[in-house]
């Protein structure tokens, strides 16, 4: 896949318990964020740089800086279902919207 892209990979995975006859589904994603090591922090200080300072200081276009805004999207609705606010951003960004189903509830992110 290209640098700027982002990769998500899906497992969904069925279990059944031999001895009771239940079944067990799940899905494990991996998802590979596109120029997410590009973003560093600033000298002397513990604040990251933002995506817009990136862009303007190295002037990369404008991939990169949508590759930017959907993570910064993603950070965003991470954030919102932490907080438990009532309205999350999914459909502000396509890779929250395609990992919506995996970013609600009781799942886990890592």
């Amino acid at each position: 896949h290209e640098s700027n892209s982002h990769l998500i990979a899906t497992f969904k995975i069925q279990s059944k318990n031999p001895a009771t006859g239940i079944s067990t589904t799940g899905k494990l994603q991996f998802v590979d964020l596109a120029d997410s090591n590009v973003i560093q922090r600033q000298p002397g200080s513990r604040k990251l740089t933002t995506p817009e300072s990136v862009i303007d200081s190295i002037g990369i276009g404008s991939d990169f800086k949508y590759t930017n805004r959907s993570i910064a999207t993603l950070s965003e609705v991470v954030t919102a279902r932490s907080q438990y606010q009532r309205n999350v951003p999914y459909r502000n960004a396509t890779i929250t919207h395609l990992l919506s189903d995996s970013l609600e509830a009781d799942t886990k992110v890592v």
